[in-house]
């Protein structure tokens, strides 16, 4: 068998004469020499049809071993498999796996089939053909204009599909689809308002195919109920946050308004749709601000995805650095400080760099870690000025003095770093010379390399 597996399809009548035999110790593995060879020879499968009859027989009556390589053979085979194939959506679940490659090779030719199965099989073909369509979706290139044409009606009748398995994947598909899906998009919002709606999944095919602005406040709305439903308010407005972000800047206003709103997911979702925009968010950086200054966990984040756009925002970054709580480090050789407000700042960037120097001069040690920590997060491009850094280098707190190494690493040179290394190395606090020892034995390194 592995011998014949090796020629090609010439070799076929002969073992179709096996699949046709009494023989049940011939019939698997020639099945299973078919299903090679047409794998070797791809360019061969379409003369290999004469074997899809036979294969379709020994799967309904060979015994287990022949069935399995008959399954296998028959995904192997060419498009004139696919109707044998679209047969057996309802069989074991390891074929189903098996079945799904030849689906995908086949590409095109598989949707309209696998259209026909989801609108008129039972339960367990219209799952697996919904799961292969949404394979087929994002696995075979430049499919979607295609399939979105012939699987468009169906996937929208199997949004109200009595299985909650098939609407689940019927959604998904549609997403995949992306903009070919617009007209899908009326369907999705109706069925945000069936009882029990897949929320999370709604919220995620929409996002990819893109809302409208007149919808947005469908989906504040929806993300309230998920809430409500759920009892995750944090999962409800992320999900929902991405998919209002998707208007992009046809959304702002909207969103921005949506921040005075009392219900707290609401606003949370609104935030997180601000976090999603990014740049685009832009007008929105006032409203944020009072966030903010407000205490909102999310609004140092939204400020650092607005990048330089959010350069009003410093002096109130800054203040925020207050409020940090030092980090926990799980090692007593760790210098670490978490703060989401020194990355905002490190975001917006050279715009920030006036007011973080003078920062590095407060009394306050988790103000002047958070402009280090800031600084540190600059691209070298910044042209940060080092002399603020080397002062903290001598700081009365160890976690300031590492983050100030830390800092200097990212923008000084061999020249100003070493004095600063060496004396560091020899530092009372074991977390700050293990790292200036650290960064020593780097420099040697790099040194030796060259």
């Amino acid at each position: 068998c592995d011998t014949i597996s090796w020629l090609d399809a010439d070799a076929l009548p002969a073992l179709v004469t096996l699949l046709q035999s009494d023989n049940a110790n011939a019939q698997a593995p020639a099945a299973r020499a078919i299903g090679s060879i047409a794998s070797l020879n791809r360019d061969q499968a379409n003369q290999m049809d004469a074997a899809i009859a036979p294969l379709s027989k020994l799967i309904d009556e060979g015994s287990q071993a022949a069935r399995h390589n008959a399954f296998y053979a028959l995904a192997e085979l060419g498009p004139a498999a696919i109707p044998q194939m679209v047969k057996r959506l309802d069989n074991e679940e390891y074929f189903i796996t098996a079945m799904t490659k030849g689906f995908i090779r086949h590409g095109e030719a598989s949707v309209e089939p696998l259209c026909k199965a989801l609108s008129s099989g039972g339960v367990s073909t219209r799952r697996n053909a919904a799961q292969i369509l949404f394979m087929l979706s994002w696995q075979v290139p430049n499919i979607k204009p295609a399939m979105a044409e012939a699987a468009m009606d169906i996937l929208r009748q199997s949004i109200q599909d009595e299985d909650a398995i098939v609407r689940r994947r019927a959604i998904a598909t549609l997403g995949r689809l992306e903009d070919h899906a617009t007209p899908a998009l009326h369907d999705l919002f109706t069925a945000l308002r069936q009882p029990e709606p897949l929320y999370a999944v709604l919220a995620d095919s929409i996002e990819r195919i893109g809302p409208r602005r007149e919808r947005l406040d469908d989906l504040f709305q929806a993300a309230l109920r998920y809430a409500e439903a759920s009892g995750d308010a944090e999962k409800a407005a992320s999900r929902f946050g991405a998919a209002i972000a998707a208007t992009g800047k046809e959304g702002i206003e909207c969103v921005i308004q949506k921040l005075g709103y009392s219900e707290d997911v609401i606003q949370q979702t609104a935030m997180y749709a601000l976090l999603e925009m990014g740049p685009v968010a832009a007008p929105a950086v006032p409203a944020v601000i009072e966030k903010l200054n407000a205490g909102d966990r999310l609004a140092a984040d939204v400020l650092r995805a607005m990048g330089p756009q959010a350069k009003e925002a410093v002096p109130d970054l800054i203040s925020a650095l207050k409020r940090d709580k030092w980090a926990m480090p799980r090692s007593s050789l760790s210098i670490l400080h978490h703060s989401a407000n020194a990355q905002a700042l490190g975001a917006i960037g050279p715009a920030a760099l006036p007011e973080l120097l003078v920062g590095l001069r407060n009394e306050n040690d988790l103000v002047r870690a958070g402009c280090l920590k800031a600084l540190a997060e600059m691209e070298p491009e910044a042209m940060v000025p080092l002399p603020g850094i080397l002062a903290r280098t001598r700081d009365r707190n160890p976690i300031v003095r590492g983050l100030a190494l830390v800092a200097l690493v990212k923008h000084g040179d061999e020249e100003s770093l070493l004095p600063v290394l060496n004396r560091l190395a020899e530092d009372s606090n074991p977390a700050v010379a293990d790292l200036a020892q650290r960064q020593l034995a780097a420099l040697n390194e790099q040194d030796s390399d060259e």
